[in-house]
């Protein structure tokens, strides 16, 4: 059971990483832009429920980080205690921030 939850848990951080660098289309005049308040991205949601947009990002962002609290202490014994679970949820979160933002601003490439 260990390997198999081990290989789905980094299936899934991998791929919710990969996941998060599509293009967002939001509907018009709805703009997403970057921001480092921490929490500002909960206000949005509060404030656009009848957004199908807002809603499925919102949704998004708990089903990728839902699945490790479930398969951590089955694929790693380290990940016994609920704040070892919290805390890698919090760096997976960071991870994908950071790739988002260094993958926004970073120069494009060449194509020629």
């Amino acid at each position: 059971m260990r390997p198999t939850a081990t290989l789905v848990l980094v299936a899934w951080l991998v791929g919710g990483l990969l996941l998060t660098l599509q293009p967002a289309h939001p509907f018009p005049g709805q703009v997403v832009d970057d921001n480092g308040v921490l929490f500002h991205t909960i206000q949005i949601y509060l404030n656009n429920l009848g957004s199908w947009f807002w809603i499925r990002n919102a949704l998004g962002n708990l089903c990728l980080l839902f699945p490790p609290g479930l398969l951590g202490p089955i694929a790693l014994s380290a990940l016994d205690r609920w704040w070892r679970i919290a805390l890698l949820a919090l760096v997976h979160s960071v991870a994908i921030e950071i790739t988002q933002l260094w993958s926004r601003t970073a120069p494009p490439t060449s194509t020629t």
